[in-house]
């Protein structure tokens, strides 16, 4: 019986590492690295519509927690411009990418990979969401980032509250910058770390809403689509400042399942409903960030959310977006 077991195991695994890796998009492509120089300069951020990439370090994890196939740098070069990313301070201090109980890349990977980026991109905004903390990394991370990243941070040096001022930037004033979110009261008082809301959405003032009911995420993907999405934008219309994202993935229902099988039957549902926002007028001006599992698995994920921008009246004039992307010259 245990060996059965073990046999199980082992190919739901091997299934699950398989099923994506022959439709890995193509990095050569320099369009997607630079899509924000097509965006107006006076376009609000928060209006912008962007790939998310959700537990974005996980590369290289077991299949049970891995999100992601590709390192950070290659999803910067794909067009995913917001980054869901959580550190545990390990026993060592050593700092590392965390899903559940799983590790995975060292965080000075993920911030050189970042850093490699915004070397040379500097049309470009990356949006950093450090939503969870483990072991109180959260001093420790905040280091790093004022070590490294100092020169690309965005500050609020204004008057304005952090919501009021994130609620007013024009793209055109952070171009080649990085926004840092943050899930922890920790390093309020540094003018870099923009205080993000918790999955509830029940903490006031806070510059982003990122909403997960795991009822619904470990539901079926038609009916998660039909029960999450009313509630996330009724909830963030009510509000109606500051950034959104909308989670896009689903979440394991059993011991044995991945992220990989959830995301292989949730993928094409979920390009159709990103797909159908160009007809939901209401829904379409609040959508801003989509955050997705296996963001780099097909070109539909990345081009199905950009596309959203030309339906949004954010290019420039004068200049064609849409011939630039991939799935639509496949079609």
């Amino acid at each position: 019986m245990k060996k059965i077991f073990a046999v199980l195991i082992i190919s739901v695994m091997l299934l699950s590492m398989s099923g994506c890796q022959n439709v890995l998009v193509n990095h050569d492509i320099p369009f997607y690295s630079e899509w924000m120089s097509y965006i107006k300069d006076d376009t609000l951020i928060k209006e912008i519509v962007m790939p998310g990439s959700h537990d974005a370090g996980t590369i290289g994890m077991i299949y049970a927690a891995k999100t992601q196939s590709l390192p950070i740098h290659k999803q910067l070069i794909d067009g995913v411009r917001y980054f869901d990313i959580r550190v545990e301070k390990k026993r060592n201090a050593e700092l590392v990418i965390y899903h559940s109980i799983a590790k995975g890349q060292t965080f000075t990977q993920v911030v050189d990979d970042i850093l490699k980026f915004m070397e040379t991109n500097t049309t470009e905004l990356v949006i950093l969401d450090f939503q969870h903390f483990k072991n109180d990394s959260m001093e420790d991370v905040a280091a790093v980032i004022e070590t490294n990243l100092s020169d690309y941070l965005i500050y609020n040096e204004t008057d304005l509250t952090d919501l009021d001022f994130i609620d007013n930037i024009p793209l055109g004033s952070v171009r080649g910058k990085i926004l840092i979110c943050w899930g922890s009261d920790v390093c309020a008082e540094r003018l870099w770390a923009f205080r993000r809301n918790n999955d509830s959405g029940t903490i006031e003032d806070t510059v982003m809403d990122s909403y997960y009911d795991s009822a619904y995420h470990k539901q079926d993907s038609e009916d998660f689509i039909a029960n999450a999405y009313p509630d996330y934008y009724e909830r963030y219309m009510k509000k109606d400042k500051g950034l959104f994202v909308l989670q896009g993935q689903l979440t394991a229902k059993w011991v044995l399942g991945s992220p990989l099988d959830r995301e292989i039957e949730h993928r094409d549902n979920m390009n159709q409903f990103v797909t159908s926002l160009k007809d939901n007028e209401q829904w379409l001006s609040y959508t801003n960030i989509v955050m997705r599992d296996f963001v780099n698995v097909g070109w539909e994920k990345i081009d199905t959310v950009l596309e959203l921008n030309v339906n949004k009246g954010n290019i420039k004039e004068g200049m064609d977006f849409l011939s630039n992307l991939e799935s639509l010259k496949s079609d």
